[in-house]
């Protein structure tokens, strides 16, 4: 028995000392494999590109393309609320050294991209560009990158957005929200002779922009009050100096207000400089999906959150207003 007992035991730590030998083997083939791969992203060293992703692993070869071809060097991903192994996938695509992939739960996008400044920082970018789960792009987007960077540098700007923008509305009296912005409806039209606008019932009117000029060696553009995702370059410094992403903000919803407008209110202009994306199905974002955001329907904190861009803002607006004229006059005439 006792013999028995040390054949047994013989042959586990032979199979041990095999399965840690075919472990080290593979480990190794790995690492050499990184090492390798951290030559092919170099590209756009000072710049951290961020994706949230939620629940759409499918749409990750798609999104991923264009930046792996380009060989960026520094991306963070947040995998955030998935159940769809969105975390795993962008991981086996994501090779280089400053690819990183955060597996959060259902934080959603202001702690998320408040968490990639810092990392940002620590890598030692001087810029982030913010994208989504639900837009593609082709080679083109990194022409409106060197646009943008050329903004930042050229304007000293704080954001520089290439989705939409708007500007506030001088004659519109901005209200506190109370429940009835929860079932207000959410309007784009225009009137008469004024600008093209969208509004939220009683409560805010905003006007989009128009007249973009190809100034400076850059794409059209123009400045703005306020810029929207995605894409969105920001400025790493600003966005520490001026604590952009609120906690109070918090889970999302009008950040992007926040942002611009402090950044306006403290010699940081705000650009924006529209950038077609790649049209494509990739699915409904969550937002609407999950979140019940739609034309007549939104949660309760969108009421919090308002009142909280008013209570920092609403006495300034008219300033801001101003600004922007004058950063359109001085450098766009």
């Amino acid at each position: 028995m006792e013999a028995l007992k040390r054949v047994y035991k013989g042959i586990r730590s032979k199979s041990r000392a095999l399965l840690a030998a075919r472990l080290r083997s593979r480990v190794l083939a790995h690492k050499r494999f990184l090492s390798e791969a951290a030559f092919r992203y170099s590209a756009y060293q000072n710049v951290a590109f961020v994706f949230q992703v939620f629940n759409k692993a499918k749409n990750c070869d798609k999104i991923l393309a264009t930046f792996l071809e380009k060989g960026c060097s520094n991306v963070i991903v947040f995998a955030d609320g998935c159940i769809d192994g969105s975390a795993l996938a962008w991981h086996r695509r994501l090779a280089g050294k400053n690819h990183l992939v955060i597996s959060a739960n259902d934080l959603h996008e202001i702690q998320n991209y408040r968490l990639s400044i810092e990392i940002a920082s620590h890598w030692g970018c001087s810029h982030v560009v913010l994208l989504q789960d639900d837009d593609v792009y082709d080679e083109r987007l990194f022409d409106w990158l060197d646009s943008a960077l050329g903004a930042s540098s050229q304007y000293g700007a704080a954001i520089v957005g290439g989705n939409g923008g708007s500007d506030l509305d001088p004659s519109f009296s901005y209200q506190r929200a109370d429940s009835g912005l929860l079932s207000a409806e959410f309007v784009v039209g225009s009137s008469g002779q004024s600008n093209s606008f969208y509004s939220l019932g009683c409560y805010k009117r905003m006007l989009l922009p128009s007249g973009f000029v190809a100034a400076n060696g850059m794409m059209p553009h123009r400045f703005v009050a306020n810029v929207n995702r995605a894409p969105q370059l920001i400025s790493v410094e600003s966005a520490r100096q001026l604590s952009f992403f609120p906690k109070e903000l918090e889970p999302y919803q009008y950040d992007d207000y926040y942002n611009c407008f402090k950044s306006w209110l403290n010699g940081r202009p705000v650009v924006l400089m529209p950038f077609g994306k790649v049209a494509t199905d990739v699915g409904i974002g969550g937002m609407r999906l999950y979140n019940d955001v739609n034309i007549r329907s939104r949660p309760l904190h969108f009421v919090e959150n308002w009142n909280f861009v008013l209570d920092h803002f609403s006495g300034s607006f008219a300033k801001i207003d101003d600004l922007v004229s004058g950063s359109n006059r001085r450098w766009l005439t």
